[in-house]
């Protein structure tokens, strides 16, 4: 299984999750699970040890929650709280940033469970930054966020070359923050540059040209935006489309999902499981976890809100060589599209949370 499909998994479950009121608690719950799925072993003390010491200065005997270990040396140190606890670097992450200087470690994690912030020693070597490189929110992430994440796995950490990564992430938001400000406020000084470099006014650039394009440059940057989004979207849609087999969800009081007439004959698979949770995660945005539910058939898994056969949002077609999705349209008509791998479900994101609006 993939990072992606184990992370969209926890998601799953963690997103359930309410009544953790422990630091403690959230540590067996969330932060042991989410290491886990990271590649750690964490029953073995030599790949995390909890309560890890390391004295500073004076102080003896302090301990950080978790150190992540490789050839017996800390890699990796984290600090939990807990579950709901808005996390804040400057009150909660001082023993971490103790540590970082008398330890081995070039990484800390401060997390809740659901919020996971990475720091390094960018600024000054050894010591560590007080703003993080990277925040992977665990209810809340994409791909790039995914693919961050992989590096710090347990078999794609890397030292030298996750801090370059990190350097080169830090770099990109700070970057990403000037051009975000200038596409919302741009300066007098880059609206000038833009006219002159697009050659669009042969006459003096008064402060009234200026105002004039700035309107102008902010539409073009939102325009920059939204084709590069829908570029994206496109692409994503560029798989295989059976637009032939047209299904009615709903077609009449006597049809409902097919009858199983062997139950024993029916097993749902890991990968038909897999498929669920992320499907859950997807449509969380939408409607509760809690409503979306999974019926196996001998001619395909469904995947239903209220357990209602009327209520469908996907159809999993997994018991055979060429693995199908059956989605909807708003006519609430089936339309299979093949997929090679369960990561091309993110690909119809948009139309399963669609057909989640249609059963709020």
């Amino acid at each position: 299984m993939s990072l992606s499909e184990r992370m969209y998994r926890l998601q799953a479950t963690v997103s359930t999750l309410q009544g953790i009121k422990t630091e403690e608690g959230t540590k067996n719950a969330v932060i042991m699970p989410f290491l886990t799925e990271l590649g750690y072993n964490v029953f073995n003390p030599k790949e995390l040890t909890p309560e890890f010491i390391a004295d500073f200065g004076i102080k003896k005997g302090e301990k950080i929650d978790y150190a992540i270990l490789k050839e017996d040396k800390p890699i990796i140190l984290l600090e939990c709280k807990e579950f709901n606890l808005a996390l804040r670097e400057d009150i909660h992450g001082s023993q971490l940033y103790r540590y970082f200087s008398v330890t081995s470690a070039r990484f800390g994690i401060l997390t809740n469970g659901k919020e996971y912030r990475f720091f390094t020693d960018i600024k000054d070597q050894n010591k560590m930054d007080k703003d993080p490189f990277f925040i992977f929110n665990l209810l809340n992430f994409n791909e790039n966020d995914l693919m961050t994440l992989s590096l710090f796995t347990k078999e794609g950490f890397n030292e030298s070359a996750n801090v370059v990564k990190a350097m080169t992430i830090h770099r990109e938001k700070l970057v990403r923050n000037v051009l975000d400000h200038l596409m919302k406020n741009p300066s007098n000084d880059f609206v000038r540059d833009c006219i002159k470099i697009a050659d669009v006014h042969s006459g003096t650039i008064t402060q009234t040209i200026i105002e004039q394009f700035k309107p102008i440059i902010v539409k073009v940057f939102k325009d920059i935006a939204f084709d590069d989004v829908d570029k994206a979207i496109r692409k994503g849609r560029e798989v295989s489309v059976e637009t032939v087999t047209i299904t009615p969800l709903v077609p009449s009081e006597a049809q409902e999902l097919p009858q199983e007439t062997s139950e024993e004959k029916i097993a749902t698979t890991q990968e038909e499981t897999d498929a669920f949770y992320i499907i859950k995660s997807i449509v969380r945005e939408v409607i509760p976890v809690a409503r979306v539910k999974i019926k196996d058939s001998q001619s395909y898994c469904a995947i239903l809100v209220d357990f209602n056969n009327r209520k469908q949002l996907v159809r999993l077609y997994f018991n055979r060589s060429q693995k199908r999705i059956g989605l909807f349209n708003e006519a609430k008509e089936e339309i299979k599209h093949d997929i090679v791998t369960l990561d091309d479900i993110y690909q119809f994101s948009d139309q399963l949370k669609a057909t989640a609006k249609l059963y709020l």
